[in-house]
């Protein structure tokens, strides 16, 4: 079975493409999600099938700014709670790993930093139940 994959796009007046995401399924997948290949993750921390990794964050040099990011979040949170998903998942750099705190998304460690397919990475998680303030 493959994963369900979402991708959300942010669009500009001109219907320009400023920012994407995207999120893959973990109850569509009979493989796993591919944050669970990161040699420091535990063991059975993504049973869940009521979650979803978080990848491909990608936004214009133009529009580099928290609001972007924030946006496509926002509406992603909105998603996964139509969805019944409980628990985000991504495996980022730290710098990123900070940047998503200070937005207000409180992703905490899942395991400790490791390189992973070319740079230092930390596999993270947050519950989708717990609603922020930022949301």
């Amino acid at each position: 079975m493959m994963s369900i994959l979402n991708i959300i796009i942010a669009l500009n007046e001109n219907e320009e493409i400023l920012g994407t995401i995207r999120l893959m399924l973990n109850s569509h997948s009979s493989r796993g999600l591919p944050i669970e290949k990161l040699p420091s993750i535990s063991e059975n921390i993504l049973a869940s099938k009521e979650s979803a990794e978080i990848s491909r964050l990608g936004v214009d040099k133009s529009a580099k700014n928290g609001n972007i990011v924030l946006g496509l979040y926002r509406i992603m949170y909105q998603y996964s709670k139509a969805n019944r998903i409980s628990c985000w998942h991504i495996g980022v750099e730290p710098i990123f790993f900070r940047l998503l705190k200070a937005l207000g998304f409180q992703f905490i460690p899942l395991g400790n930093s490791a390189i992973y397919v070319g740079s230092d990475t930390i596999p993270g998680g947050r519950f989708t139940k717990r609603e922020s303030y930022v949301l």
